[in-house]
């Protein structure tokens, strides 16, 4: 190890984001968030009626709205676990086959 070597820089490991933005920095994803908060709110303003909702064997009353972000909050959490679980089979196959290439590759 040579004089200086202790302080250079190590090597960015973090992938590039290619984020889009125009050069007046708007950013589209703020744009439609805020669009459909916006639609969201129209629609709760617009749709405060009760519904009937059974679930193991209770019977709730719940506005619509409240029903209709539930649902979707569920929706979403249960495509990240599937997703997380997906991924993680796949890196590990990944793994399992780069392991056995390195012994296919100390046996020939």
């Amino acid at each position: 190890m040579t004089e200086g070597d202790e302080f250079q820089k190590e090597p960015d490991l973090a992938p590039e984001t290619n984020r889009k933005r125009s050069d007046s920095g708007f950013s589209w994803g703020l744009a439609v968030f805020l669009v459909a908060a916006i639609v969201f709110v129209v629609f709760v303003v617009q749709n405060p009626t009760d519904v009937p909702v059974q679930l193991f064997g209770a019977e709730y009353t719940v506005p619509l709205p409240i029903l209709l972000l539930t649902t979707a909050l569920i929706a979403v959490i249960a495509d990240e676990i599937f997703g997380w679980a997906r991924r993680r089979r796949r890196r590990r196959r990944l793994s399992d086959r780069e392991e056995l290439g390195r012994y296919r590759g100390e046996a020939t």
